[in-house]
């Protein structure tokens, strides 16, 4: 089991130009980059639960929306964080026809928490860090292009994703907060959803057999 306490926005077509500038502007340079396509399993009414199969990796990704985190230092950028944990499994019976392919193109600046300081971790392509140590706590500020098979159209999302225990995630992820507001993070106002929500709302909003546009303010 794996626990993040994170905070997710998304943007239909264009990612606001400050946010972008802010990112890829920073020392050390983000890592990833790479396109990568996953599947997710389709729910119109689940913003709760998600399941995914990554890449090319084998089994499957189960995350689910354990408690919504209400805090002063988060609601400085938005409304509330949210705690998830993520199980794998080698095999599941589910029909294959009923996944949605997502083509990802995904950048991330990691924050290293372990030692007390906070110090951004170089990353390669590859998203792995380039002195091939682990981070037991921190968060990943990821920047991802999305494009749905069936929908036309792409979108941005931006996510901050702390990793720990079941406190120390939540800590971590304010610990984030203030680091990114002291190094100029941009005020950002997009569609504050989870995947699993992101998803249900392409779902709901327009069919996938006949899509032509789907779009977020």
């Amino acid at each position: 089991m794996i626990v993040t306490a994170e905070m997710r926005w998304f943007w239909s077509e264009e990612c606001p130009a400050d946010l972008k500038g802010w990112f890829f502007h920073s020392t050390p340079k983000a890592g990833g980059g790479l396109p990568r396509c996953d599947g997710y399993v389709r729910q119109a009414n689940g913003s709760e639960l998600g399941i995914k199969r990554r890449g090319t990796k084998a089994g499957y990704e189960l995350k689910g929306l354990v408690a919504i985190i209400r805090h002063s230092e988060l609601t400085t950028i938005g409304p509330h964080g949210e705690l998830w944990c993520k199980w794998y499994v080698n095999d599941l019976p589910l029909d294959q026809a009923g996944f949605l392919k997502i083509q990802k193109v995904r950048w991330i600046r990691k924050l290293n928490l372990s030692d007390g300081a906070i110090v951004e971790v170089p990353l390669g392509p590859d998203e792995a860090p380039l002195d091939g140590r682990s981070t037991r706590e921190g968060c990943n500020l990821t920047l991802t292009k999305v494009q749905i098979a069936g929908v036309a159209g792409q979108w941005w999302t931006f996510c901050f994703e702390a990793s720990g225990d079941v406190d120390s995630a939540q800590n971590n992820l304010r610990s984030a907060i203030r680091y990114v507001r002291s190094v100029s993070f941009p005020n950002i106002n997009g569609a504050f959803l989870s995947y699993p929500g992101w998803l249900a709302e392409i779902i709901n909003t327009c069919p996938l057999e006949d899509a032509t546009t789907v779009g977020f303010r």
